[in-house]
């Protein structure tokens, strides 16, 4: 579909450029998931027909940082809202569907926790950087 106009942060992004749409990123499954929807507007980009905007949004769960503590917001949002985790929605869809056993989920899981905690070991008995590593590679 397009839209009038799509706000995208500060700009708004003018459908007579090219159509744009917005929809849900967290949905996995659903017709107008992302996957659905990036999937009907190849179509048309391959055929030559132009470019495509498509903004999926999709909610936070924690804050930007680890020095933000997301006081600006109750902590049951997400729930009151009735947003659902969309990883936990395809793990539940996998299993219902029997895509995917609980088995292979804890071995995927016992897999990234070992890369991590061999992440986590490197960094801590690495030497720390010099104080000139800090502005390498920053342009600005």
């Amino acid at each position: 579909a397009t839209l009038p106009g799509l706000s995208l942060g500060s700009c708004t992004l003018q459908s007579s450029w090219f159509p744009a749409g917005i929809l849900g990123g967290t949905n996995f499954w659903p017709y107008e998931s992302v996957w659905r929807r990036v999937t009907d507007e190849l179509k048309p980009i391959r055929r030559g027909e132009g470019p495509r905007f498509i903004e999926a949004t999709c909610y936070r769960y924690r804050g930007h940082s680890m020095a933000d503590p997301t006081m600006y917001r109750e902590r049951n949002e997400a729930e009151t809202l009735g947003i659902k985790d969309p990883i936990d929605s395809l793990k539940n869809f996998m299993l219902q569907f029997k895509v995917a056993e609980e088995d292979e989920f804890e071995r995927i899981a016992a897999e990234v926790q070992a890369q991590i905690d061999d992440a986590v070991e490197f960094a801590e008995s690495s030497a720390a950087p010099e104080m000139d590593a800090l502005h390498r590679n920053v342009y600005a």
